[in-house]
């Protein structure tokens, strides 16, 4: 098992490099109050990293055709209270996916949306892989996807629960090809 009991706070990462932060193998990693700014992806979460939490951060990305924050394979994330923002064409807020990019019956991601999160992007405000099964996607609160495209778009199988005053706000609102919708709370 990885590393453990990580707190990242209370500073401003400016990088080009490839992650900005990359979380690999370790448990109850927390980010809190962390602005990044970044041509590639700011968060990676991958390899079992479970209970990472980000809360009260800014994480914006300005290169195209990238992901603000990664979510692979058995890893587990709640953001909280923060804004992700992916600039540039093709870009998105949160991708779920698998560690290898191989198919994957059961990656077993977990995602939890909650507070006044705002993410908001080009291409996608969270995304998945048709390929990648076993996801749970929670957004609620006061949590808002706004993108120019697909807010949330959603092909495997897996459940996305949305609850509270959470809104999502896209060309294509929720674009959900597999898996389980779950709705309630205020309109």
């Amino acid at each position: 098992d990885g590393i453990g009991n990580i707190r990242i706070e209370n500073i401003r990462i400016f990088t080009s490099s490839v992650y900005s932060i990359n979380i690999e193998s370790a448990d109850n990693v927390t980010v809190d109050g962390v602005e990044i700014l970044s041509l590639n992806v700011a968060i990676q979460a991958w390899k079992g990293s479970e209970n990472v939490v980000v809360e009260n951060s800014d994480i914006i990305i300005t290169g195209e055709n990238n992901n603000a924050v990664e979510l692979l394979s058995n890893s587990s994330m709640t953001v909280i209270d923060s804004k992700i923002t992916a600039t540039e064409y093709g870009g998105a807020g949160i991708h779920i996916g698998s560690d290898d990019d191989e198919p994957a019956e059961n990656i077993n991601a977990r995602l939890t949306i909650a507070g006044d999160t705002t993410i908001s992007a080009d291409a996608y405000g969270i995304v998945g892989n048709g390929t990648h099964h076993g996801t749970y996607i929670e957004i609620k609160d006061n949590a808002v996807v706004k993108v120019t495209n697909f807010a949330i778009y959603h092909p495997q199988i897996g459940e996305l629960n949305i609850s509270g005053n959470a809104q999502i706000t896209g060309a294509s609102g929720i674009e959900m090809r597999a898996g389980q919708l779950i709705v309630s709370g205020s309109p």
